[in-house]
């Protein structure tokens, strides 16, 4: 509105900048079903970000491809693409790891066993809610069931340190000035109590 009204905009200049923030889906790396990079890259394919953007943020934030954000330009690299949405690529893939409809139910299996997922979430947000909503309505699409799961903070905190998932979603703030990568991402860091969740 404060856009659209001339008086505000003879006297005032607007921006629009991104939050110091990212949120994210973080794959168990070791629960058997998520170890198969062709399956990681499958849901990556079959989760349309634009669509969640347009939907939950107006389409004002960027789709990030790294942990590093884009004000801290000297560190970015550039040269990381974005993953497409491309829900039969996200098929093939997975055909290509074995998941097949094989019993004509519209969810993939593979030895008897149905592809199901479950995200584990903090409760309490309505939008993380939406959003993990968008997710399960979208990997529906490839065939993957997937269950949401809301746990009060502390108990969330306590299964994330235990590697009790096999996908979380939740979001971290980050510093203006880079930031010291070793606490999220380093295998020193992918044990009980550690913060490399994804392993």
């Amino acid at each position: 509105e404060l856009e659209e009204n001339q008086l505000f905009a003879n006297k005032f200049n607007l921006h629009k900048i991104d939050r110091l923030s990212y949120t994210y889906l973080v794959f168990n790396m070791r629960k058997d079903k998520l170890k198969d990079v062709r399956v990681r890259k499958a849901i990556a394919h079959a989760i349309d970000r634009e669509q969640i953007n347009k939907t939950l943020n107006n389409g004002e934030s960027s789709l990030a491809t790294t942990f590093v954000h884009p004000v801290q330009t000297k560190y970015v690299n550039t040269d990381i693409k974005q993953i497409p949405y491309d829900v039969e690529k996200a098929k093939g893939l997975l055909a290509e790891a074995g998941w097949k409809d094989t019993d004509g139910d519209g969810f993939i299996d593979k030895g008897k066993q149905k592809f199901t997922l479950d995200i584990k979430m903090p409760s309490g947000s309505d939008v993380a809610k939406q959003q993990a909503l968008m997710y399960k309505e979208q990997l529906k699409k490839v065939g993957i069931d997937v269950n949401i799961v809301e746990r009060e903070w502390t108990v969330y905190l306590q299964e994330m340190d235990k590697f009790d998932f096999e996908m979380n979603m939740g979001g971290w703030t980050i510093p203006a000035r880079i930031s010291d990568p070793y606490q999220l991402w380093h295998t020193k860091s992918a044990v009980n109590g550690g913060s490399n969740y994804s392993n």
